[in-house]
């Protein structure tokens, strides 16, 4: 039988980095945007496999996430509230899944989001 390890950490602050350190939070286009059937988006690979019967336990998939599609200003609100000074995404914007052809809806998308004042 395993015995089971025990690990004490001590706490971490702000004032323990370089000043210039830059704290940041990161997302995939999949967790987070959801809108599966809006703005001409095509399905991804994480579409297919998170639809198919069996290879989710639970059954749940990305088609709302939490719905950062339509809830952006409201997220990166909260990510300039903590403090966040970088924010590193992914983006999904070729509807065929093969980037033979741009989504211009999903360009807007990313614009409207890059234009966000707190980003900025």
């Amino acid at each position: 039988m395993a015995k089971a390890m025990s690990v004490e950490y001590g706490s971490v602050s702000r004032s323990d980095f370089p000043p210039d350190f830059v704290f940041g939070v990161a997302t995939s286009a999949y967790q987070v945007e959801g809108a599966s059937e809006e703005g001409n988006r095509g399905p991804s690979i994480w579409d297919a496999f998170s639809n198919t019967q069996g290879k989710i336990c639970d059954g749940s998939n990305g088609d709302v996430a939490v719905d950062q599609y339509h809830r952006y200003p409201e997220d990166v609100d909260i990510i300039s509230k903590l403090g966040f000074g970088a924010y590193r995404f992914s983006i999904f914007i070729f509807p065929d899944g093969l980037g033979t052809k741009v989504n211009d809806e999903g360009i807007a998308y990313y614009n409207d989001l890059f234009l966000t004042k707190d980003l900025n």
